[in-house]
């Protein structure tokens, strides 16, 4: 009889799942608050009190009582 090979069954080779990359989320940089300076409040002098002098009352001698002797 003849001989009739047995075709050997064909390796059908399994497809690589084609790997598709995960896209990288786009980093999207949070913008720095501007940096506004507190204005510092400005500084106004309180004025000093003008010092007025009080006028010293003027010392008037009170006249020594006249010991007058007794007689």
């Amino acid at each position: 009889p003849q001989y009739t090979p047995i075709p050997k069954p064909q390796d059908t080779p399994i497809p690589k799942p084609q790997n598709t990359p995960i896209p990288k989320p786009q980093y999207t940089p949070i913008p720095k608050p501007q940096y506004t300076p507190i204005p510092k409040p400005q500084y106004t002098p309180i004025p000093k009190p003008q010092y007025t002098p009080i006028p010293k009352p003027q010392y008037t001698p009170t006249s020594k009582l006249h010991n007058t002797p007794i007689p």
